[in-house]
């Protein structure tokens, strides 16, 4: 199966395929090169290509692994910077953030589960008990 930008990737998969990428000597690209943006209709995601490779994305290791509980992703987080998870998309998601890009979105009455959905967690709020995440859409 041919994977791109346009079709959707298993967590596990990706990270298989970043890792076989760095054994051929090519590096994700970082913000640097292709800054994130909230705006899905913003160009071509995937025609980032960069030269100036951050040294630390060659010396970083792009793996799968179990993080049991939420303590274990926000120790990661703390460490490392951030942890790939996955989360079910609903069916108002897209429309209700287009509308609150910075919005929390929480459990809607009668929202339907569509799929699942991989996000970048980066960040985290204890009080609020939220994740922040980048996210692609």
């Amino acid at each position: 199966v041919t994977r791109s930008c346009s079709s959707p990737w298993a967590i596990k998969s990706a990270l298989d395929a970043v890792d076989q990428l760095q054994k051929e000597g090519k590096f994700l690209s970082t913000e640097h090169c292709m800054p994130y943006s909230t705006d899905i209709y913003s160009g071509d995601r995937c025609a980032a290509r960069c030269d100036d490779t951050d040294p630390r994305v060659k010396e970083g290791i792009f793996r799968f692994m179990s993080l049991g509980s939420a303590p274990d992703m926000m120790a990661h987080i703390r460490q490392h910077g951030a942890v790939i998870t996955a989360m079910n998309e609903m069916d108002d998601m897209r429309k209700w953030f287009a509308k609150n890009p910075k919005g929390v979105y929480t459990d809607h009455k009668g929202a339907q589960r569509i799929s699942g959905h991989a996000v970048l967690l980066v960040g985290y709020d204890l009080p609020g008990r939220y994740w922040i995440a980048k996210n692609s859409w």
